[in-house]
């Protein structure tokens, strides 16, 4: 159980291993549990700056832990594990750090949830994508109702939803729930290198970006207020300052994230 989640560090980058191999990476109680407190550790370390999501072996992830819902359990018990899955779409989506999933094989259920939540989707050519809750008599989780239209579109969306079909990587990619596709077996580096490349800006406004895009930008006004809000306070961090400092001794910048 200790090395369900397992997190390993490349420069700046933090890799984020589903490692459930004979489950194909289904999320269980105690997954989830693992998943969400390493999240919230890497999105408040200073000297993490961009996250990479991925399953071990051959697959992403096949969803929830299917053998974990055997046993009858109240809706009292039922609603005591949904504060774990928010806790997890809002550090995906709202939290300091950008976040790409690497994906191989199946991205399904829960697994499309995490998907759909990251910054970035880097997808094997060979990867499937299927949100089939509704089989299962239950409703999409981890704020895939919230995320999944903003990759795809509300048709797109109830489409995936009310048929709980599968679809290929080309599809994935057109609808625009994939990014970038790559060869087999590799999506975890080259989103390792894409990481790398979200690492060159500045640390503060990448999180402000994405806590504000998580409370909705819906309007100009929304979005002028951002501005308004966020601006001034980052024209006198020491990051904007060391940023025109290299700009103009011809360097790259060192961020202190301060």
């Amino acid at each position: 159980m200790g090395d369900w989640v397992r997190v390993d560090t490349i420069d700046a980058v933090a890799v984020v291993t589903l490692n459930n191999v004979e489950t194909r990476n289904a999320l269980s109680r105690g997954m989830l549990e693992m998943l969400s407190a390493d999240l919230v550790k890497l999105n408040a370390d200073d000297h993490i700056r961009a996250i990479v999501l991925t399953g071990a072996g051959d697959h992403f992830c096949a969803g929830g832990d299917i053998s974990g819902m055997i046993t009858a359990r109240t809706v009292s018990e039922s609603r005591s594990r949904i504060p774990v899955t928010a806790r997890i779409a809002r550090e995906l989506m709202g939290g300091a750090k950008p976040v790409i999933s690497a994906v191989e094989g199946w991205a399904a259920g829960a697994g499309l949830s995490l998907v759909s939540a990251s910054d970035f989707v880097v997808s094997s050519s060979q990867a499937r994508y299927a949100a089939a809750f509704g089989k299962m008599g239950l409703l999409p989780d981890m704020g895939l109702l919230w995320s999944l239209p903003q990759r795809i579109g509300l048709v797109e969306t109830k489409r995936l939803l009310f048929t709980g079909c599968t679809i290929d990587a080309n599809k994935a990619l057109a609808l625009g729930l994939a990014d970038q596709l790559c060869e087999p077996g590799e999506a975890r580096e080259v989103a390792i290198e894409l990481a790398c490349e979200f690492t060159n800006c500045a640390p503060l406004p990448m999180a402000i970006i994405k806590s504000s895009y998580a409370a909705g930008l819906s309007t100009l006004g929304d979005a002028l207020r951002c501005e308004l809000d966020n601006q001034p306070g980052l024209f006198q961090t020491q990051d904007h300052r060391e940023a025109v400092a290299a700009f103009l001794d011809k360097r790259k910048p060192v961020y202190r994230n301060s």
